[in-house]
């Protein structure tokens, strides 16, 4: 947690001058996302509730650690090491399998010999709930107390597993070792829940794994207030002209409660539907600047950050074992990198009465996290040198349409919509998807 402090501290530092638990992140929007908020404050309305944000996206390809477009199975490795599964095992059921493979010739893994290339799909489909009350607090601005529910589905699927040792015929020493480890590769399937309790799903055919349920909840205490600029000091030519400046402001903190389930560790294509167990504390700040014309330029900050969590995880016994391919447990507490975003937009504010327009650029970077075993027969390099520990970051470009009926002052109700369209645009160690979404708020 000291480390993760000093990260915001340092974060914090470089952003404001200027304005998390499966295989792989992915860039869907946070649920509480600041690039979503909805543009316009109803200071005389008291309750607020709809979805907001119902979110879909479907890819097969992602970034990998070092910046490469591959599938969305291998971007932490190339392809999966089964001998190197077998080294300095923990777990007593695969105990002896190298040193047999040792005994058949040297040097088992040469690198072609026991790899394995995976492939699948993943999708994904948030819907957000929200209620928000503005607290009757007389104040500048409006102070709101705002909880979300997301309901998460996600899914890997078609994964298929491929054999890659040779097959040569070889009656030497090498032969004969390809051929064992290839009757393991065949085995592996059935006997991964024997070696290691691992649930290794995959076929020539294709399966998957899939999971539904309630996200992490974010509750959070939201401060927004708009201000008027004047330009012109004489009444009738700034009401002519209509050079009124605006600049709106927000801020809001809060806590993430986990409630999603966690990654289930026994299967290995298993993704945690949130945060893997750790509390959260979010914060976020921002503006924007109307000079008029209908015209709005803004700039918002998200920042998380995730309390250490402990529990049994796959961990690491050898360097070169890959991250699909563990059949090693133990207890470990995870430390959590910070995560932070930047939002800067451009939008054409009601210039048909209601209706709004905005085009924005989204960078988003979760700093590298750290693992440290808490029990006996685990390295503390080897568990910490896991690729799917190291930072992640992605470009996102974000085409919104809303429109609100606030011009309506006599309506009791004032409805929101929105639809949104983004473009992931690369990064790193993540699943950049296209995703495609709506909103609405029901202002009352």
């Amino acid at each position: 947690m000291i480390r993760n402090m000093r990260k915001l501290i340092g974060l914090a530092v470089i952003a404001l001058p200027t304005i998390a638990g499966a295989f792989a992140p992915t860039n869907f929007f946070l649920h509480h996302d600041s690039a979503l908020r909805f543009p316009v404050l109803h200071h005389n309305r008291n309750f607020a509730l709809g979805v907001y944000k119902l979110e879909y996206g479907r890819e097969d390809e992602g970034r990998s650690w070092d910046g490469k477009e591959r599938n969305i199975l291998q971007l932490h490795d190339t392809t999966e090491s089964l001998v190197s599964a077998f080294r300095n095992p923990v777990t007593a059921n695969v105990k002896g399998i190298f040193d047999m493979l040792s005994i058949l010739g040297p040097d088992p893994d040469n690198g072609v010999r026991g790899q394995l290339c995976l492939n699948g799909k993943f999708s994904e489909i948030d819907a957000t709930f929200f209620a928000g009350w503005t607290l009757p607090i007389n104040m500048p601005g409006a102070l709101s107390l705002v909880l979300y529910v997301p309901v998460v589905n996600k899914k890997v699927s078609d994964i298929v597993i491929k054999d890659l040792t040779p097959v040569t015929g070889d009656k030497a020493f090498s032969g004969v070792l390809d051929a064992k480890v290839k009757v393991l590769a065949n085995k592996l399937q059935g006997c991964s829940k024997t070696w290691g309790c691992l649930d290794l799903c995959g076929s020539s055919c294709g399966c998957s794994w899939q999971e539904t349920g309630i996200g992490d909840i974010p509750l959070l205490l939201e401060w927004r207030y708009d201000a008027a600029i004047s330009c012109r000091e004489d009444e009738e030519e700034r009401a002519r002209t209509h050079k009124d400046y605006r600049a709106s402001f927000f801020a809001r903190v809060g806590v993430i409660f986990p409630a999603a389930e966690e990654k289930d560790e026994d299967k290995a294509f298993s993704m945690a539907l949130g945060n893997d167990g750790a509390w959260g504390l979010p914060i976020s700040g921002g503006f924007s600047f109307n000079p008029g014309w209908h015209f709005k330029l803004g700039m918002d900050v998200d920042i998380v950050i995730l309390f250490d969590h402990t529990k049994v995880r796959r961990l690491k016994t050898h360097p070169d074992q890959t991250e699909f391919l563990l059949f090693n447990k133990g207890l470990a507490r995870k430390e959590h990198g910070v995560t932070w975003q930047l939002n800067a937009y451009a939008q054409a504010y009601h210039f048909i009465e209601g209706f709004s327009l905005q085009a924005a650029y989204q960078y988003v970077k979760h700093e590298r996290s750290h693992l440290v075993p808490l029990c006996k027969g685990f390295d503390c390099k080897v568990v910490d040198c896991a690729r799917s520990l190291l930072e992640s970051d992605v470009h996102n470009v974000i085409l919104r349409a809303n429109y609100d009926w606030c011009h309506d002052s006599e309506r009791g109700v004032v409805p929101q919509i929105g639809f949104f369209y983004k473009f992931g645009m690369g990064g790193k160690n993540m699943i950049d998807n296209d995703t495609v979404g709506g909103q609405l708020s029901i202002n009352f």
